[in-house]
């Protein structure tokens, strides 16, 4: 969070020497002002979902208006409801931090426009992979009238800001090594990861001007080069093709040390929380939370309602 949005060069000058500690927000472009452990656009769109899913009620939402074709709507007005949880913090001017794409769509949304019709057809940055976690956990075979597929309703939820190829094979990408990893106990074979990564940032057209897919294949042989330099060759804006990429390579280079990782994804700057966001949803599926250093938990912003809220999502998704 202190680091969002600055220049290496800038991070280096404001903060002298960088260590993974929490920080006030004295200088960043996005977040200034803010207390150490606060938390930003990422966490709170996440938590968000979290909140929208626990209060769906397929009965009452859903079954009541649509009756015997309730399941053909039921991926659809729950990414409504989740739409309408993260527009609350647009309303009530919470939202720190949140791109572009993210602030018209939920502006549109407390407007009157359909959720699902908000989301930018322009938008090329990691609004949505940044926050869909939530939805890569949901069980969705398991869960009786929940929806036909895990593939309906992350396109759905995608779209309620980035209705672009970009931001919709972004999100798959996330949702998918997420899923893939919570199997694992570590990573045996990088280049794998790199193929399943691949594969689901083509689930949509990439005529885009940017494209994941492309991205991922150019640098797919260079994850032998330090972080460092693997930033300087990818980047580290906001731009999915960068911030996703970033989070992934960083991931596979320190894939179970939490501090190390952490670091990694922010010494380089740029959109500093997404790319650690995304990468400690990666750290988070293959380590567990027992991995993540209990210093970083209990100093972190409503740490015990955080906690609440995940352990509430625990027990509906099961285990």
């Amino acid at each position: 969070m202190p680091y969002e949005g600055l220049p290496k060069e800038l991070m280096d000058k404001h903060y002298r020497s960088f260590t993974p500690k929490f920080r006030d927000s004295e200088h960043s472009r996005h977040t200034k002002g803010l207390k150490a452990g606060s938390y930003t656009d990422d966490t709170q769109l996440t938590l968000a979902t979290v909140e929208a899913i626990l209060d769906f009620d397929h009965e009452r939402d859903v079954e009541e208006e649509f009756g015997d074709m309730s399941y053909l709507f039921s991926n659809q007005i729950l990414a409504e409801r989740i739409g309408q949880q993260m527009a609350k913090l647009y309303q009530n001017r919470e939202l720190v931090g949140a791109g572009r794409a993210t602030k018209l769509s939920l502006k549109r949304i407390l407007q009157g426009t359909p959720p699902l019709e908000v989301g930018q057809t322009d938008s090329f940055g990691c609004g949505a992979a940044m926050r869909i976690s939530p939805v890569a956990l949901l069980p969705l075979e398991r869960l009786n009238d929940q929806g036909r597929s895990a593939l309906e309703l992350t396109t759905y939820v995608t779209r309620l800001t980035h209705n672009s190829s970009v931001g919709l094979n972004s999100a798959f990408l996330v949702s998918s090594v997420i899923k893939f990893l919570l199997g694992q106990n570590s990573i045996e074979d990088p280049g794998a990861i790199l193929e399943r990564a691949t594969s689901a940032a083509s689930n949509f057209s990439d005529k885009a001007p940017f494209s994941v897919r492309d991205k991922i294949l150019k640098n797919a042989d260079d994850l032998h080069k330090s972080i460092d330099e693997l930033a300087e060759q990818i980047g580290t804006s906001g731009l999915a093709t960068e911030s996703v990429i970033m989070a992934l390579f960083a991931f596979l280079k320190e894939p179970h040390d939490f501090e190390a990782l952490m670091t990694s994804c922010v010494r380089n700057g740029g959109d500093t929380d997404s790319i650690a966001s995304i990468a400690g949803n990666f750290f988070g599926a293959l380590n567990g939370f027992s991995a993540i250093p209990i210093k970083y938990v209990i100093n972190l912003q409503d740490s015990h309602k955080v906690l609440t809220l995940v352990d509430q999502f625990v027990e509906y998704v099961g285990d």
